[in-house]
C-alpha cells in the first residue's frame, strides 16, 4: 500500500495521527505537508522499510514498532528537533549506529527491542535519554564509552541478548536494570560500584557462578539472580514520564517483585 499525497485524515486537534495495521509499504515525503501541529505519530504494525521522510518537526512521539525496517537514515530525523519518544521494536535492524541517533537532542526514550542488532557503533549523544530498551536482540558486547554521554539513564533494559558479562561503564544515574536471559557468569564490583542509585537489578537466566564479596550496591531492593523467570508488571513506569512507559506490551521483568536475596 502507498500513500501519495494529500492526505486528510480526521485528527483530534491535529495533534494524534494514527495509521497503524494497515499494509503500508511507503509513504510519499509530502503527505504530512498540511499537519505542523501533529505532535503522535502511530505507523505501527505496517510494511515500511525505511523511516518515512518528511514527517512534522513539531513531532514529539513516533511509533515505528512492528514494520520491516532495516536500518536509521539519518535524513529522515534530521528535522525532528522535538522527538521524545521513539519505538522502533520488531523491526529488522542489525546494526545500531548511533551518530544517526544524536540529531534527536531531546529524546527521553528509546525502545530497540526485538531487532537483529548485532553490533553498536559510535557513542550515542542523547543527553535526557531515560530509558533504553534494547531487549531481545543478538548483542554480545558493548563498548565502555557507549554510556558515556547517558547520563540521565535511568531504566536500561539488555534482556535476551548474548552478553558474557555486566557492560562496562553504566551510568551512575541507573535505577533500574535488566540483564535476564543472557550468558553473564559474574557480578563484578569493577563493573558495578557506581551504581549508588540502583534500586532494580534483574538477571535471572544466566549462568552465574560468583558474585565479587564486595560488592556494595547500598539502595538495591529487589534483585533476582535465580534461575526462574516470571511475567509481572514493570514497576519503572510509575517513576517516568507517561510517554516513556512500555509502548505495545507489559514487560516480563524483575520490576515489580517484592524484595528477595540474591540467589546462585
Amino acid at each position: 500500500l502507498f500513500i501519495p499525497m494529500p492526505i486528510t485524515v480526521p485528527m483530534i486537534l491535529n495533534r494524534l495521527l494514527v495509521l497503524s495495521s494497515g499494509g503500508i509499504e511507503q509513504i510519499d515525503t509530502n503527505v504530512f505537508r498540511s499537519h505542523v501541529l501533529l505532535r503522535t505519530l502511530d505507523l505501527q504494525k505496517n510494511k515500511l522499510r525505511q523511516l518515512p521522510r518528511g514527517m512534522p518537526s513539531g513531532l514529539e512521539i513516533l511509533h515505528l514498532g512492528h514494520n520491516r525496517i532495516h536500518s536509521l537514515q539519518e535524513s529522515p530525523l534530521e528535522g525532528l528537533k522535538k522527538l521524545r519518544v521513539l519505538n522502533l521494536q520488531n523491526n529488522q535492524i542489525s546494526t545500531l549506529r548511533t551518530n544517526t541517533l544524536t540529531l534527536l537532542q531531546r529524546l527521553e526514550c528509546l525502545y530497540l527491542d526485538g531487532n537483529q542488532i548485532k553490533s553498536i557503533h559510535g557513542v550515542p549523544r542523547l543527553p535526557l535519554l531515560s530509558l533504553l530498551s534494547m531487549g531481545s536482540n543478538r548483542i554480545a558486547s558493548i563498548s565502555s564509552t557507549f554510556f558515556s554521554s547517558l547520563q540521565l539513564l535511568k531504566t536500561l533494559d539488555l534482556s535476551s541478548n548474548r552478553l558474557t558479562k555486566v557492560p562496562h561503564g553504566l551510568p551512575r544515574s541507573l535505577v533500574h536494570l535488566n540483564l535476564d536471559r543472557n550468558q553473564i557468569r559474574s557480578l563484578r564490583n569493577r563493573d558495578m560500584s557506581q551504581l549508588h542509585n540502583l534500586i532494580t537489578l534483574s538477571v535471572s537466566s544466566n549462568r552465574l557462578v560468583s558474585v565479587d564479596g564486595g560488592l556494595r550496591l547500598p539502595n538495591l531492593s529487589v534483585s533476582e539472580a535465580s534461575q526462574a523467570t516470571a511475567g509481572v508488571k514493570s514497576a519503572q513506569q510509575q517513576t517516568l514520564h507517561p510517554a516513556c512507559t512500555e509502548p505495545t506490551k507489559t514487560k516480563s521483568s524483575i520490576f515489580g517483585r517484592k524484595p528477595m536475596a540474591v540467589q546462585l
